[in-house]
């Protein structure tokens, strides 16, 4: 940080009270609650922890940012920017699970009991590298399901899972596996609907009705 953007972090600051000799602690302790308790109403998991190193973050991007103006709404800024920062993350973390994920099955290709078709695992050709962009939109869409059981079925889903593996694996019923990527499909489909031709919205045709 440079002196001209370490003074403009200082004034920000002292603008809003957390450099106050006897207040300022209590101050940003405050903003700082503020903003964790609005990310627990993401579509996803984050626990207390994570929620206020989030808060942290956004209170140090915005009194970094050029256009910050302390007198015009500072908390719905920094909550603005704390969901931007919370939902970057779990983007990230659902693509390294995805490719942790993948990368393992990769490596146990060949094996014996993992194949390409039937119960088995997925096959590359599921997420061939020309189709990387496809597939970030899909992850993006997965990542923002509101129910985890949705989220896993259609995740594995798109690794090449059948029903009969993944309720084997996530220890359901084929009947709650459908339902459940139903469902999932279903919430994806306002995101992907643009990049979607009309005759293929239905969930029931593009997922077959197997149970």
């Amino acid at each position: 940080m440079n002196d001209s953007e370490s003074r403009r972090v200082q004034d920000a600051a002292d603008a809003l009270g957390f450099l106050d000799p006897g207040t300022g602690s209590a101050k940003y302790q405050y903003y700082r609650e503020k903003i964790a308790a609005c990310l627990a109403g993401l579509p996803f998991p984050m626990t207390i922890t994570e929620r206020l190193e989030v808060a942290d973050q956004a209170i140090s991007d915005v009194l970094r940012s050029k256009s910050f103006d302390p007198t015009n709404g500072p908390l719905r800024y920094m909550k603005t920017t704390a969901q931007r920062l919370a939902r970057k993350l779990q983007e990230k973390r659902c693509s390294e699970k995805l490719v942790g994920e993948f990368s393992e099955i990769e490596l146990n290709r060949g094996s014996g009991d993992l194949h390409s078709g039937g119960d088995g695992p997925p096959a590359t050709s599921n997420r061939e590298k020309e189709d990387d962009e496809v597939w970030d939109l899909v992850d993006r869409a997965i990542a923002r399901i509101p129910k985890p059981e949705h989220q896993e079925a259609v995740r594995r889903q798109s690794f090449g899972q059948d029903n009969a593996t993944i309720s084997q694996e996530t220890r359901t019923s084929r009947n709650t596996v459908y339902q459940h990527r139903l469902r999932a499909v279903k919430a994806m489909q306002a995101e992907l609907s643009p990049h979607i031709r009309q005759g293929h919205l239905n969930p029931r045709q593009s997922q077959g009705d197997e149970r």
